[in-house]
Parts: structure tokens; C-alpha cells; sequence
């Protein structure tokens, strides 16, 4: 626990206040704009896993115009080169665990925010790999001492993926034909008189 607070301890003040403006901003869009509650506080939280995301990923570290700007491209060499030279296997499970839990809480709410008739999963995930490589491009382009790797938006797309379905196994999102019926369409109206 001590590490992580070493870690992200400079970014938790900042987190608290952007958090405390979200639950502000989400009561005053019920309160004044009589929006469903649950669909306030899961796209709320899905502001706060993206601000924690940002936050984890480019506010930690230094900005030294002499560090070194080190880039991975190729998928997995990364990951067995820790497996082989470093005799520490905590921080290679850590380093895994990390990058798949940091975007699950994303794909989560994502999924949650936008239900089977606006956006399928394979799209999330895509919308979860684009913010990952995003991350990553702009921890090589920053001097932040940090490392941008293939290995991290692998893992990242696959907390996305995890997340996603998580959310379908909690929530029922019925599968969608391409068309959204209006509940006032002839079609419902003739079925409710049936059933009469």
C-alpha cells in the first residue's frame, strides 16, 4: 500500500476535486433536469474511470526533457523479457493485473452507458483500444520517464473486453435487430388489443 501511495499519492488530491465537480454536476442534472438517477450515476462514474485513467497513466511521474523515451512495439517480447530477467514475479503479475483492472471499470460503463441498440461490444472494445493507444502514444511523445508499450494496450483492451462482459452478466441487454420499435407503433398497439 505504501508504494501505491508513493505512486499515486500527488493524484489523488486532484481526483478528489474532480470527483466532488462530478457529484455536483450529476445532482444538479437530476435535481433541475429530472434525468433517470441511474443512468446520472453510471455515466458519472464513467467520467471518473476516465479521468482515473488519465490521471493513473500520464499525471503520475516526472516530466524530465531528459528522460528517456523508451517504445515497444512488438506484442508480448516485452512481458517475457520481464518473465526472464527479473527474478521479482510480483511486479510482473502486477504489471498484468494493473493494466486489465485499470480499464474494466470502462468497459463496465460503457457497456452500461450504451445499451445493445447504440453500440455493440466489438465497438466498445475498439473505443477502448483506441483510448489505450492514445495513452500510450502520448506517454512516448511526453517526456514522463514512462514506457509506451504494445504489451499495455494489449492488456488495457482486454480489461475493456473483461468489463464488457462483466456488465452482460449483471445487466440483460436484449440483442437488437437493427431497428428500434417505438412503443407506440401500430404493430405494439395491435398485440395489446390481442392480449385483452
Amino acid at each position: 500500500m505504501e508504494q501505491l501511495w508513493r505512486a499515486f499519492g500527488s493524484v489523488v488530491p486532484v481526483f478528489f476535486v474532480i470527483m466532488i465537480g462530478v457529484i455536483v454536476i450529476s445532482y444538479l442534472l437530476y435535481r433541475y433536469r429530472k434525468r433517470d438517477i441511474w443512468r446520472i450515476m453510471a455515466g458519472s462514474l464513467l467520467v471518473l474511470s476516465i479521468i482515473a485513467i488519465l490521471l493513473v497513466t500520464l499525471g503520475v511521474g516526472t516530466y524530465n526533457r531528459d528522460a528517456e523515451q523508451i517504445l515497444n512495439v512488438v506484442p508480448i517480447v516485452g512481458t517475457i523479457e520481464m518473465i526472464i530477467n527479473d527474478a521479482n514475479s510480483l511486479k510482473l503479475v502486477r504489471n498484468i493485473f494493473l493494466n486489465v483492472m485499470l480499464f474494466m471499470p470502462f468497459g463496465f460503463l460503457v457497456r452500461l452507458c450504451m445499451p445493445t441498440r447504440r453500440m455493440t461490444r466489438i465497438q466498445i472494445i475498439f473505443i477502448g483500444f483506441l483510448l489505450s493507444l492514445c495513452i500510450e502514444v502520448t506517454q512516448y511523445i511526453l517526456p514522463t520517464g514512462r514506457w509506451a508499450d504494445v504489451d499495455d494496450v494489449i492488456l488495457n483492451t482486454l480489461g475493456v473486453f473483461l468489463g464488457c462482459i462483466l456488465c452482460e452478466r449483471f445487466f440483460y441487454f436484449p440483442k437488437c435487430s437493427g431497428e428500434i420499435r417505438s412503443v407506440n407503433s401500430e404493430e405494439n398497439r395491435r398485440v395489446h388489443k390481442q392480449n385483452q
